[in-house]
């Protein structure tokens, strides 16, 4: 069983195949059945911590051109219209050598080109949707594909109803069943947690906010901070050179934190600070994390807002951008959030309840089908 999962080169697409492709080696296992299974996969663009996790579960993995057609005019529209055929030839050669029995499209900027090789090459096809609202790419692909996989119900609005299932997303094992035998961060523990997390690509703003006011953070605070590869560097010589070594043991910092350190840190945080990927805020909230969400603005379809503004409307989070958004202005948010144990419980719950758990199960079971 040879299964192609096809994704942009982030954690928010990868890790949910990373998930799936877990899923089905424990249920071969789990069920004894004579079955070989092989996970290929193919990226656009790629981060490097993302390539690093792929390599560490000795995933095979190939890449190929982001193609892009950014709704703005910009000189890479034109250069990308040259990578397409490329993009093109190698996917060709690669789906014609490898031959898999079923594709599995994360979505990505290239992941169309692939899918539409694969509907004329015959092989079945299956989407998997993280955003309220789906990328241009994801709506393209959803022509070819067999079944469409939705991690918000009102998304169906956008796909043709006859192929959607509503499965939630895909959450690898550790945010599903936390269960940790040793503490996987040094805290100190006798302070509130705040988390500042940016997604595997590191978020400049996030980053901002809060070195400009981690003096604060770090007298009121126990602080988790995942400050991405390509900040790591000039975050930790920042930091070093402003905190005391008592204010120090209160901050952590990490370029990014592979899924057991990163489940165990959400889970021992009472507030996130997060940018607006639907990955991120589907794993706060299968471990009921209540967070703020300051969505990246000209994300694709401006998604991130929408994923952010679905949570805030279920009370789940609070959702802050615009030019009032200032260092000063993020830490009371936070400040008086993590004082109001009330409304901490109450958006504890709500997430919780917003939390999916069957999402692996589903895509599974779609995936089986097809096979």
């Amino acid at each position: 069983m040879r299964i192609l999962f096809v994704a942009g080169g982030t954690g928010g697409h990868i890790f949910p195949c990373l998930a799936i492709k877990k899923e089905i080696e424990r249920t071969l296992e789990r069920l004894r059945l004579p079955l070989k299974f092989e996970a290929l996969f193919l990226i656009s663009g790629s981060v490097k911590s993302v390539e690093e996790e792929l390599k560490k579960n000795q995933i095979k993995f190939s890449k190929i051109p982001e193609v892009k057609f950014r709704r703005y005019f910009s000189l890479e529209n034109f250069l990308d219209f040259f990578k397409l055929p490329f993009c093109f030839l190698k996917s060709l050669f690669y789906l014609w050598i490898s031959m898999p029995d079923l594709i599995f499209s994360k979505g990505g900027s290239s992941s169309w080109i692939v899918v539409l090789i694969g509907y004329f090459l015959g092989i079945p096809i299956i989407l998997h949707e993280s955003d309220w609202e789906p990328g241009w790419s994801n709506r393209i692909s959803s022509i070819f594909a067999k079944k469409i996989l939705i991690s918000f119900k009102d998304t169906s609005e956008f796909f043709n109803p006859k192929k959607v299932v509503y499965s939630g997303l895909p959450l690898r094992e550790k945010f599903l069943n936390p269960k940790f035998e040793k503490d996987l961060i040094p805290l100190v523990g006798d302070r509130k947690t705040v988390l500042f997390l940016g997604g595997s690509q590191g978020a400049q703003l996030i980053n901002e906010l809060l070195i400009n006011a981690i003096l604060k953070y770090t007298d009121n605070f126990e602080i988790i901070h995942i400050c991405g590869d390509i900040h790591f560097r000039e975050l930790n010589l920042l930091s070093r050179g402003i905190l005391t070594k008592e204010r120090l043991k209160y901050y952590h910092l990490y370029p990014f934190l592979e899924e057991e350190k990163l489940a165990f840190a959400m889970l021992r945080s009472d507030l996130a600070v997060v940018r607006g990927g639907g990955g991120t805020l589907f794993e706060l909230a299968a471990l009921g994390k209540p967070a703020i969400i300051l969505p990246l603005e000209g994300s694709a379809n401006d998604h991130q807002r929408k994923n952010a503004y679905f949570f805030r409307e279920k009370g789940g989070a609070i959702v802050l951008e615009g030019e009032n958004l200032t260092p000063n202005f993020l830490f009371a948010k936070v400040k008086d959030i993590i004082q109001n144990k009330k409304m901490l419980a109450k958006m504890s719950q709500v997430m919780r309840q917003l939390g999916t758990q069957e999402g692996t199960r589903i895509a599974l079971k779609t995936i089986f089908e097809y096979i």
